[in-house]
């Protein structure tokens, strides 16, 4: 057996190998140097000797090159080995400061202890990733000191050792650099591994202008030829006007591949659609398309349609249909998500007598990130409305800079509006109001002109104050230093409220509850209440005013988180309606009836459900909604069961779904003559139930407990394709159904961003080209190789025609020559005629 001892030492500094009496053990022996032995009481040959070792190491240090094939004829201490040893960092004197750092961090660890602290600081994501080119560092006696091996993963014939508490990578990055010249970095070696590619380089330059939503003169800048030009003194730099025809044929050529790809598709589609008015004054429909592809859901802008005409719904349903049928992809759709403008009920209708196979409104979605804003919208008019500040008694005047700047805002949120939607929105709003007396009455619901005064006025103070806030950084830095010193984290204080989005009204709220004390404090400082100054003592809300906002916060917040979970998300399905709107209701409800709350509040909840009920009881003209509540695993028909519906509703959404499924999915399967009849009672009961069990998974599926672990059905009917595929597609077609039309409005975003001032003069086809490669090249539609092909080939053809003419101009001036008259001057000795002028 042999057996592994550490022996103490207090006279030799360092490890020694000897024999001891345990046969045929080897014994490594460490000597560190006690801390309380001085330099005075060390012998003089220990201090020689250690002089002597001190100096003989630095000289080692400082030669240039070591040689790697050096072998240590030390055996190799395994990790096991070096648990038992003697600690193996005691701090010692005249040693470096490196290693008297490393012993202090380590001291009473043993090296084996210490080895995976090390490794782990190397495989950190901080680490230098020069360690990735090598394998976990393993320990080894080397002149009887401890190192570090790092072994080679490219060559693990070469190794390289290092003190373990030294931490320069530089020999180890020379290795790398002799081992794989790709690692070096070197821009020379890096030009000369690349190719230069004129035709790469006119795609790549297109595909950068419209993905960063540059303009196309941007090309023409000197700077950028300046740094192509240094790159390769020979590039080839196109023109603005050719990159933008380039992004349009790089449009038609993924169009292609689109179209390809879509044609073999076998699922259904889903689309969302909105209407966009863009800087540059042109009117588009958005179209975005949402499948379920490659185990996961896909989204794209399908095109990007200039309207023309009157935006009618029968207009609007012909412009799709002529979308649909260029990418041959009419006989698949499945839903459509828009937002609940009357011309898009139109349009709906409309596109169902056209289609054959689409359901019109029974297919329809109505954007529930609309509804979300159409409730609190009704919500927020209560405080919000058409009342004159002076009514409220405040005096609210801005200084002129403060006026001009708020009117370039304003200038930009009207850019923003849609005329259609905010017309809209406020007829919804009027109808509710009709009835607002008889729904107040029916909850007990008493309110008098002093509880509406009050929450206007808390909402007017506290946006006056938001917007001093944005606009004086005085004051704004007053309430942000304040914050600072009361250890709030908030950041920005208040929100400047943006009238074309609510959520920053209730950001705005929450910010102000957040720093009541601190508006309270700066509001009453004298610096700001000057004589003949305005006073923003009155700006400061009273406490009733203090309390609607706090009872506002809960309800609104409910609403934000909501908004910005469906915006966030990559899609929103369509069975989270169903629960949002249930939870939504619940608790507007309980605001409702909590006598504790203000009246104005109380109020405002009522004509938030009245919006939120009338969208509520729309669903049922879809068949959507029910089938794809039926169709997830963890519902089903349940869901409506434990919430107390109706039980003949329940088994119309059942049947809903059962129809769907005997039409659209169940395999046709041939006739079989010889099961026509049963022929005993088992038999019967088989010939009842089906042949095929395919046939009658629907019902299957219908009688089986819900299953309450599973979240995403996607993820539930993929693995259902197996054993189920007829069932799994219909699972995944309906489950896939998008819930909003977000993605269409972020192109739009991105639409904007490329009609800057700086490209206010795009057209209509090139603004389209640009946001739809934008998306397709996301999704890996753009074919590289294809077009860039193309630009050979059209290169070609343009230097053939170019030569052409060379060769035509050098014909005609060589005919030219042969007809001209030479006059040659009798004076010139010579007779030459050099210096002559001809004129042509």
């Amino acid at each position: 057996m042999h057996c592994l001892a550490v022996i103490w030492s207090p006279v030799v500094h360092g490890w020694t190998k000897r024999k001891t009496i345990f046969g045929h053990s080897s014994v490594f022996i460490y000597n560190p140097i006690p801390t309380s032995l001085s330099s005075t009481t060390m012998s003089t040959g220990t201090k020689r000797k250690h002089a002597s070792s001190t100096d003989e190491s630095s000289q080692k240090k400082k030669k240039k090159t070591k040689s790697r094939s050096d072998v240590d004829s030390q055996p190799e201490v395994s990790q096991a080995s070096t648990s038992a040893s003697a600690p193996a960092a005691t701090v010692t004197k005249g040693l470096s400061s490196v290693r008297l750092a490393f012993n202090k961090r380590y001291e009473g660890k043993t090296m084996g202890e210490i080895l995976p602290i090390l490794t782990a600081k190397f495989q950190c994501p901080n680490a230098s990733n020069v360690y990735n080119h090598f394998h976990a560092p393993t320990l080894e006696m080397h002149k009887g000191e401890y190192s570090l091996k790092f072994i080679c993963k490219t060559k693990p014939s070469i190794s390289l050792r290092r003190a373990p508490w030294e931490d320069s990578t530089g020999n180890l990055r020379k290795h790398i650099n002799s081992c794989d010249p790709k690692e070096k970095g070197s821009i020379v070696e890096l030009i000369a591994t690349q190719r230069y590619d004129a035709a790469k380089l006119r795609f790549l330059l297109a595909i950068w202008v419209t993905r960063r939503k540059c303009p196309f003169k941007m090309i023409d800048d000197l700077e950028l030829h300046e740094i192509l030009t240094m790159l390769y003194h020979r590039v080839d730099i196109p023109h603005s006007t050719t990159i933008s025809r380039d992004v349009k044929m790089i449009h038609e050529m993924a169009k292609v591949k689109v179209i390809s790809e879509l044609s073999a598709y076998t699922g259904r589609i889903h689309f969302a659609l909105d209407g966009w008015s863009s800087p540059n004054h042109l009117s588009i429909l958005g179209i975005s398309l949402i499948r379920y592809h490659d185990r996961k859901l896909q989204e794209m802008t399908l095109d990007f349609v200039q309207l023309r005409g009157s935006h009618t719904g029968k207009y609007l349903a012909n412009m799709f249909l002529k979308v649909l049928q260029d990418f041959r992809i009419d006989q698949k759709i499945l839903a459509v998500a828009g937002d609940n403008a009357e011309n898009n009920s139109t349009m709906i209708t409309h596109l169902g007598t056209l289609l054959g196979n689409f359901d019109g409104h029974k297919a329809r979605v109505r954007c529930f990130a609309h509804i979300m804003n159409l409730v609190v919208k009704a919500i927020l008019s209560v405080f919000t409305g058409k009342t004159k500040v002076t009514e409220l008694g405040l005096d609210l005047e801005k200084d002129e800079q403060e006026e001009e700047e708020e009117e370039d805002v304003n200038t930009a949120e009207d850019d923003e509006l849609d005329p259609d939607r905010e017309a809209f929105d406020e007829e919804v709003i009027e109808k509710v109001n009709e009835k607002m007396d008889e729904l107040a009455a029916a909850h007990a619901i008493k309110i008098t002109v002093g509880d509406f005064k009050e929450g206007k006025k808390g909402m007017a103070k506290v946006s006056a104050l938001s917007c001093k806030n944005y606009y004086n950084c005085d004051f704004r830095e007053d309430l942000k230093e304040l914050a600072v010193t009361q250890g709030l984290k908030t950041q920005h204080t208040l929100s400047q409220p943006v009238t074309t989005r609510w959520n920053t009204t209730s950001e705005m709220i929450n910010g102000a509850v957040e720093i009541e004390e601190c508006i309270m404090d700066v509001t009453n400082r004298p610096a700001w209440n000057k004589p003949n100054g305005k006073k923003l003592r009155q700006l400061c809300p009273e406490e009733k005013e203090w309390k609607v906002l706090k009872d506002l916060q809960e309800p609104l917040d409910l609403f934000l988180s909501k908004t910005k979970e469906y915006s966030q998300s990559s899609v929103a399905l369509l069975h989270n309606v169903i629960l949002d709107m249930d939870s939504f209701r619940e608790a507007l409800s309980d605001v409702r009836d909590d006598a504790a709350k203000h009246p104005a509040v109380r109020y405002s909840m009522v004509k938030g459900i009245a919006v939120l009920d009338k969208y509520y009881s729309l669903t049922d003209d879809s068949e959507l909604y029910r089938a794809v509540m039926i169709m997830h695993p963890k519902y089903k028909a349940q869901y409506f069961r434990d919430k107390g519906w109706e039980e003949d509703w329940i088994k119309t959404a059942i049947q809903i779904a059962r129809q769907i499924w005997q039409d659209r999915y169940r395999p046709v399967t041939s006739p079989d003559t010889s099961q026509s009849k049963p022929k005993n009672a088992l038999h019967a009961k088989h010939f009842a139930q089906g042949a095929n069990p395919i046939d009658n998974a629907f019902e299957k599926y219908i009688k089986t407990a819900t299953q309450d672990d599973i979240d995403d059905p996607l993820v539930y009917w993929e693995l259902q394709r197996k054993n189920n595929p007829h069932l799994a597609q219909m699972g995944l077609d309906y489950c896939s159904v998008p819930v909003t039309s977000v993605h269409t409005e972020q192109s739009f975003s991105s639409g904007s961003a490329m009609v800057s001032r700086f490209h206010h003069a795009l057209s209509d086809s090139s603004l389209h080209s640009g946001v739809v490669v934008c998306s397709w090249h996301d999704l890996g539609f753009i074919p590289m190789d294809e077009v860039c092909e193309k630009f050979q080939q059209n290169n070609k053809r343009w230097k053939a025609t170019a030569q052409s003419h060379e060769r035509e101009s050098a014909a005609t001036e060589t005919k030219g020559k042969t007809n001209e008259v030479v006059i040659i001057d009798d004076d010139d000795e010579s007779g030459s005629n050099e210096g002559s002028d001809s004129d042509e």
